[in-house]
């Protein structure tokens, strides 16, 4: 049953058919149904305090310097995670975009390509990690909820139950919300929150990788991309400069511009990390700047082209553990060891005229006891 379409950043209803099904699963968490104008109404038991304790500025800002904070403890130069909250380093750990080594963190390939995803699916890829360690009725219930709140109103607490109130905290170190019990009991949700369950205005056009706000519009691309793999972001930000790093080299830097230079060792190094050419190539097109989008394609085919070439490079060269053999005692003792190793099916490589045979190791038991079992047969 199909009864939500994603449609970007927001969910909505499939089709008429599946209408009442849906306010059938909004009634169990519990929302209030209604219907006025052909429009659907919800509320929610979350009360209502009536106060507007933040600007949407300060919403904002605060949602970006969460996010900002978890994005950077996984794009440390060093290529080392930096544990910031325990309970977030846990978070990470479960999702697998994290290993523990001993006692120091890295950041698995998962991870390095969780970093170029677009900023929603990175919100629902820590949201669903979440879930796992956690009631998870309790938990879709809440998110639900939170889906259709207001953007800047407080929220009591009093009416939500010991494990909604536990979710309060972690929820806020997403971002979703603005919690901060020492100095008032309200919880405040922030755009993202609403935009869950929501496709108005308020959720913003789809986000694009490396969106620090997690949502941006093709207005606000940053990047520009030359022929000469030169790459300029107009940006002063600490996160769009890390995502950067993961795939080009930092030439210089200025207040509000960081020049860069896509090369082969620089490509290498990211797919040593588990990002593919593709990933790259639809990262630079998404953050695509403004004046590039007025040019077909806004990343010249040549970067793009050259980008997929050096990942077929490294593709094309497979490593498997051998056995090299050399120095026999006479031709003939060569050809017979060559023609066994050819019908066992391990033979590599050959060379005649030096003597010389490379056969995968596995096989070097077997092979070795071909040669000795010819050079002790009398002559």
């Amino acid at each position: 049953l199909k009864a939500f379409i994603l449609s970007g950043y927001g969910v909505v209803v499939a089709c008429e058919c599946v209408r009442t099904r849906v306010y059938a699963l909004m009634r169990l968490s519990s929302l209030t149904v209604s219907s006025e104008d052909n429009r659907l109404n919800l509320e929610t038991d979350i009360e209502e305090s009536g106060e507007e304790g933040y600007r949407l500025e300060d919403l904002e800002n605060f949602l970006r310097l969460r996010w900002e904070h978890i994005i950077l403890s996984m794009v440390p130069e060093s290529g080392k995670y930096t544990p910031r909250s325990d309970s977030m380093t846990q978070l990470l750990l479960q999702a697998g975009l994290i290993s523990k080594v001993d006692s120091s963190y890295s950041i698995t390939h998962a991870g390095f390509q969780f970093l170029l995803h677009d900023s929603h699916t990175q919100l629902w890829t820590v949201i669903l990690a979440y879930l796992e360690n956690h009631t998870k009725t309790t938990c879709i219930s809440f998110l639900f909820k939170l889906g259709f709140l207001k953007l800047g109103m407080g929220y009591s607490t009093n009416t939500l139950t010991p494990e909604q109130r536990g979710m309060l905290t972690h929820l806020d170190e997403f971002g979703l919300i603005m919690y901060k019990p020492e100095m008032s009991p309200l919880f405040f949700p922030t755009r993202i929150a609403i935009s869950l369950c929501s496709t108005s205005a308020v959720a913003s056009p789809a986000a694009a990788p490396g969106s620090t706000a997690l949502a941006t519009s093709e207005t606000d691309g940053y990047i520009l991309v030359e022929t000469n793999f030169r790459l300029y972001a107009y940006t002063n930000s600490s996160v769009h400069r890390a995502l950067l790093c993961l795939f080009s080299d930092v030439v210089a830097q200025l207040p509000n511009l960081i020049a860069c230079v896509i090369s082969a060792e620089s490509v290498r190094r990211a797919l040593l990390n588990g990002i593919t050419a593709n990933q790259i190539v639809s990262f630079l097109r998404k953050n695509a700047h403004p004046q590039s989008r007025k040019q077909r394609p806004c990343v010249p085919e040549t970067v793009a082209d050259q980008i997929l070439l050096w990942e077929g490079e490294r593709n094309r060269v497979r490593f498997q553990p051998a056995m090299q053999y050399e120095g026999f005692s006479s031709y003939d003792l060569y050809l017979q060891t060559k023609v066994h190793a050819a019908q066992l099916g391990v033979l590599l490589w050959s060379n005649d005229s030096g003597r010389q045979l490379i056969t995968q190791e596995s096989a070097h038991p077997a092979v070795k006891a071909f040669i000795v079992s010819a050079i002790s047969q009398p002559t």
